[in-house]
């Protein structure tokens, strides 16, 4: 009997590590020896450019492509240098400075440089997409400067406690690559909706837009690898059905899945060839209301509706898992 390890999500907030022990699947993907980790997930990735979009979908990917000078490690998951060495912060909570590490290089093999930090955020602010209202209101971009090729210094507007809770959300991006495929003044958007320009541990291969997408590892990845024996690479496939994802996953065709509706988890904890584990995670899911015109405008429609919404419901939908 085989040992498959995959990660999945039920809507809601629940994280679940699924590992799939049926002695029918094959598991990891076999190519040339190495190891492919099939995934299989109901929601498509439409942009992965870190600049424009974010969302549970495209964060998969982004993570895996790029760094940022912070990331969240651990569970529960605590803010930790990455592309930085060390940080720290001014007395008044208004300068934060990041001393970079020597050894971080982009895909392409250039070093990432406090110059490329600098030019990620400016284009995010720029653009004003994706990650930028978490920062544009307390960061502009000549408050970004570089003291050296590896230190970089944010002066923000005010303190803002949740100003590193944040950076993990900010990409780092190679200039060089990005730039060269700009188009009309548009700093590279249309090709970075499908195409990387990170330091992440894998690198684009296949990108067939709401079919698949392909990741190889990268073997000399800057930060190293913790397992030795990690996964050469990644298979994400859109599979829309919740039916078909549970196939999958128990006939060993797909190591992990993601999207199952509450009664296909439920069925696919039961089997005994699979163990599930149940974690609390940080995920929301919310409705965004227009507060500036039509009838939410009004914050009295507003509360009506919040009032309204059948929250106990939900919960049993979801089988207690929401």
């Amino acid at each position: 009997m085989k040992r498959f390890k995959g990660l999945g999500v039920v809507f809601g907030a629940v994280v679940v590590l699924s590992y799939v022990l049926s002695p029918v699947a094959y598991g990891y993907e076999k190519k040339d020896g190495k190891k492919i980790m099939v995934y299989g997930e109901r929601q498509p990735a439409p942009n992965i450019d870190p600049s424009q979009f974010y969302d549970w979908s495209t964060r998969m990917l982004q993570q895996a492509l790029y760094d940022a000078l912070l990331k969240y490690v651990g569970n529960p998951p605590k803010v930790a240098p990455w592309l930085a060495k060390s940080y720290k912060k001014s007395a008044d909570g208004k300068k934060w400075t990041f001393e970079l590490v020597r050894n971080a290089k982009f895909h392409n093999g250039d070093p990432v440089t406090a110059q490329a930090v600098k030019w990620s955020f400016e284009r995010t602010l720029t653009l004003k997409k994706g990650p930028a209202w978490m920062l544009m209101d307390f960061l502009d971009k000549d408050g970004i400067k570089v003291i050296d090729d590896y230190t970089v210094e944010f002066s923000l507007k005010s303190p803002y406690a949740a100003f590193e809770a944040a950076v993990p959300w900010w990409y780092i991006m190679n200039p060089k690559v990005v730039m060269a495929n700009e188009k009309g003044g548009d700093m590279g958007q249309e090709w970075m909706r499908d195409h990387s320009a990170g330091s992440g541990p894998f690198k684009q291969k296949r990108w067939e837009h709401g079919v698949l997408y392909e990741l190889e590892a990268l073997e000399d990845y800057w930060k190293g690898w913790e397992n030795p024996k990690h996964v050469n690479g990644f298979i994400y496939k859109i599979i829309r059905e919740s039916a078909s994802l549970k196939l999958g996953l128990e006939k060993g065709e797909l190591d992990g899945v993601a999207g199952l509706n509450s009664a296909d988890f439920d069925a696919v904890a039961k089997n005994p060839s699979i163990y599930v584990t149940n974690d609390p995670g940080w995920t929301t899911f919310g409705l965004k209301m227009n507060t500036q015109k039509g009838y939410t405008k009004d914050i009295n429609i507003r509360k009506a509706i919040c009032y309204a919404f059948d929250y106990s419901s939900t919960v049993k939908v979801y089988n207690g898992n929401a």
